[in-house]
């Protein structure tokens, strides 16, 4: 299967409905996530992303 890099917008939905693969580059791979980015991840999902799938 071929590996596309383009950059395309996706719905939530899209991420886990369709057969995408995401991986991650070499160089971020031991780049390791404290609280504080786990809260900003949340708050982001929270603030962004749920009021679009409650519409739905």
């Amino acid at each position: 299967m071929p590996i596309d890099n383009s950059i395309n917008n996706r719905t939530f939905e899209e991420l886990f409905t369709n057969p995408i693969s995401f991986e991650i580059p070499f160089f971020q791979r031991a780049y390791s996530w404290e609280r504080q980015q786990w809260k900003q991840l949340i708050d982001d999902v929270w603030e962004q992303i749920l009021p679009d799938v409650i519409e739905q």
